[in-house]
């Protein structure tokens, strides 16, 4: 955090491996949340984001349409938004 603030660089918290409905997961974001941002989008433990490191693909190719790819094309969704947010921040 300190590091992003002093390059006067945009962060983000993001998330991952976290347990679903888990009180600590809930806990990790309002802690997190006292220092920054926190993506909308949780990335949760799941067996397709190991097994698709056992071949090098990606959780989206390996099911398109799970739960792991969602979460993935969520995150994107966000980190895009952010991105563009801060791009026209930039320009003005």
């Amino acid at each position: 955090v300190e590091l992003c603030e002093r390059a006067k660089r945009p962060f983000v918290f993001v998330l991952n491996q976290a347990v679903q409905q888990a009180a600590i997961t809930q806990q990790a974001v309002l802690a997190l949340s006292q220092y920054g941002p926190v993506a909308t989008s949780i990335v949760h433990h799941r067996v397709p984001y190991a097994a698709s490191m056992t071949d090098g693909r990606t959780a989206q190719e390996l099911d398109p349409r799970g739960k792991a790819a969602a979460e993935m094309q969520e995150l994107w969704i966000y980190v895009g938004k952010q991105l563009r947010k801060h791009a026209r921040q930039g320009a003005a």
